[in-house]
């Protein structure tokens, strides 16, 4: 709170010279002195306003482990941190100055509107403190809510769902209109110059915004997941070995996101070579449907373990569940023969990630293969996991909730989930496209489905963000097992 208050105080006293030199020109460098503490005292007090949305949301949803973890040292840190971020954040103010006299606040260089520049401080400065603040927000308000507790709580309860409706609600009422207003201005700025490409500005804005997070988040997530398989984990299962498979193949998948996102940007100009392209082009849609195929494992190898736990004896092995992965890599880069037809044969690549060749969208073949993977895949994990899900129901101890039963089951229906959220989109449009571009069906909105096969592709790869998701319960059964295998061991002992 002190820190929320210096930061507002900052930020107030920068509005009469943000006033008066919006008026009046003035160097550049003196300009970005008094352009810096504005924004950076702005996306502070976002940051801020986070923080104690966070800290209010862990409390209450894991209020023993929160008090245990909370500490004002704690909070001092987290906040100089804050300050301190947002300080080398506002780097490119300075960089990116104009020399001749100007209007602070006005006419800023073309570096600072510069698409990736301003996306970038969209997606981190406001679209993801957004989405953490909605979550964290919403999930509290749901047990403040619905738990029930004896009056003398019950004015505490009250005054802390306050805190969260009034925090929640100042954060969308000041700092959403204008971040709106920014992106919708970047999206005109797109239409104007990229008006004529064949990659509309609204596909690249979304693929800008939806990227970034997913690059950094998922490379992070994977490290992590990595790093605990390789210094916490003493002991591999089957589910272990599909996740490092999972992670290779998310890790390949994400390499090619920032060349997605130049190739978009370069429209038909694409000058990184053919082979090179084929190779990216490989890598984005084999790995894509190489990671179906592994979630697919996962499903089935849970449901076989749960449902025929004495087959499973004989059937599941660390040793068999390496070969179906080592079978599914080697399947998958056999499909990379396909990628590199995509734009014909003897063709020079201009335009990469899209403007697929006439006989790539003839190819009745690859077509087939594609929508078999992803229907065969969904119809043996639907059928997979509603029979898990049901016979760990049937036998779950309702006088202990967390159970093996219970993480088991959190491992498939994440899995489900995550597969239905990402690739359901995508391959509903990519079927309609087929057959429009196939005159099977006719209608007046091609554009419009071609903008949708894109923007769902991009949907698509936020799987390798909720793989973490499956990453944390599989690496949680993983350390949790040991430990509880010890303790009943313990408990044996006379």
């Amino acid at each position: 709170m002190i820190s929320l208050v210096l930061a507002d105080i900052l930020l107030l006293l920068s509005l009469p010279p943000k006033l008066y030199y919006s008026v009046t020109k003035v160097p550049g460098l003196l300009c970005s002195l008094i352009q810096a503490p504005y924004f950076v005292n702005t996306y502070t007090s976002i940051f801020i306003i986070v923080c104690i949305t966070v800290d209010r949301y862990i409390c209450i949803r894991h209020p023993f482990e929160g008090r245990a973890n909370q500490s004002p040292r704690w909070a001092v840190v987290i906040c100089c941190f804050i300050w301190a971020a947002a300080w080398i954040c506002s780097i490119p103010i300075y960089v990116f100055q104009k020399k001749e006299p100007i209007k602070c606040f006005h006419n800023m260089s073309d570096q600072t509107w510069s698409v990736p520049f301003i996306v970038s401080v969209e997606v981190f400065g406001f679209l993801i403190p957004l989405a953490v603040m909605v979550f964290c927000s919403a999930q509290t308000i749901w047990i403040l809510l619905n738990h029930k507790t004896h009056a003398k709580k019950s004015v505490e309860e009250s005054g802390s769902l306050r805190v969260i409706v009034i925090n929640l609600v100042v954060f969308l009422v000041c700092f959403t209109p204008v971040h709106l207003g920014i992106l919708l201005q970047i999206l005109g700025d797109m239409n104007n110059t990229h008006g004529k490409g064949n990659i509309s500005a609204t596909v690249e804005l979304f693929q800008l915004i939806m990227y970034t997070p997913t690059f950094i988040l998922g490379l992070l997530f994977n490290i992590m997941a990595l790093s605990f398989l390789f210094f916490k984990v003493k002991k591999l299962s089957e589910s272990t070995v599909y996740m490092m498979a999972l992670i290779f193949l998310d890790t390949l998948l994400l390499f090619t996101l920032p060349f997605k996102i130049i190739s978009y940007h370069l429209q038909d100009n694409w000058n990184l070579g053919s082979v090179f392209c084929s190779t990216l082009e490989s890598l984005y849609f084999v790995n894509m449907y190489g990671s179906i195929l592994i979630s697919l494992c996962i499903c089935v190898d849970r449901y076989v373990a749960i449902q025929y736990p004495f087959v499973a004896l004989t059937l599941r092995s660390i040793k068999k569940a390496a070969m179906v992965c080592a079978l599914i890599c080697l399947g998958t880069s056999v499909g990379t023969l396909s990628t590199f037809q995509l734009h014909g044969k003897g063709h020079n690549i201009s335009s990469c990630f899209h403007n697929f060749s006439k006989s790539t969208w003839e190819n009745a073949g690859l077509f087939s293969t594609l929508v078999i993977i992803f229907l065969g895949s969904l119809a043996a994990m639907t059928f997979c996991t509603a029979q898990t899900v049901r016979c760990l129901r049937r036998h779950r101890n309702p006088d202990n909730l967390q159970t093996h039963s219970t993480r088991a089951e959190r491992i498939v229906v994440t899995n489900l989930v995550a597969f239905l959220v990402c690739f359901t989109p995508y391959h509903v449009a990519y079927i309609m496209y087929f057959l429009v571009k196939n005159n099977i069906i006719h209608i007046s909105f091609q554009q419009v489905l071609r903008d949708i096969v894109q923007v769902t592709l991009c949907w698509a790869n936020l799987n390798c963000c909720l793989d973490g998701v499956c990453y944390y319960f599989v690496l949680k059964e993983s350390l949790e097992d040991p430990l509880q295998n010890n303790e009943k061991r313990a408990m044996q002992k006379p």
